[in-house]
């Protein structure tokens, strides 16, 4: 039961987060935000985003790898990375 408990409360945590970053997404769209543009770790967004989607991945038996070097940095907006990379990711 605990198991089950462990694992519902994961999946609701990784839907939040997938809910925070739509709905901030179409907020920016809507009042029309200029794009933040902060230094971003490649890799790490794109470990997150695995790791968010890691029981959709493991249901359908995908395996992901992540290549990129931890040492590249992007000057860019974060959310929007994480929209393309989760996109991406999830295709």
């Amino acid at each position: 039961m605990k198991q089950l408990y462990a694992h519902f409360h994961h999946q609701l945590e990784i839907t939040g987060d997938v809910l925070d970053n739509l709905l901030l997404w179409a907020k920016s769209e809507l009042i029309e935000s200029k794009l933040q543009m902060d230094k971003v770790v490649l890799a790490n967004i794109a470990n997150n985003i695995a790791l968010q989607l890691k029981n959709a991945m493991d249901d359908k038996d995908i395996q992901f790898t992540n290549n990129l070097n931890f040492h590249l940095i992007a000057l860019a907006d974060k959310l929007q990375v994480e929209i393309i990379l989760r996109n991406l990711i999830s295709n």
